[in-house]
């Protein structure tokens, strides 16, 4: 399992209250692979992770920010 809390909080706000079916649909992914993101299980890949920025509506500043934070999230505790 992967050590990062953090993120699975920041998925679960990306999400918001749109089903894990209905936002992995938007990002490309199963709605259990939304799931293992959430719960720590596994980590998305970069184009996974580039999807979840579009489907937020991040303009290119707000996606190498969104980056820097998924870096330091994800590395956060190993």
């Amino acid at each position: 399992m992967v050590s990062c809390d953090g993120f699975g909080l920041l998925v679960r706000t990306l999400r918001g209250k749109r089903s894990r079916p209905k936002y992995g649909a938007a990002i490309g992914v199963s709605y259990s692979a939304v799931r293992k993101y959430e719960t720590g299980e596994a980590l998305p890949t970069w184009s996974v992770i580039a999807a979840m920025a579009r489907d937020a509506g991040m303009d290119s500043d707000e996606r190498l920010a969104f980056l820097d934070l998924i870096l330091a999230t994800a590395t956060r505790g190993r």
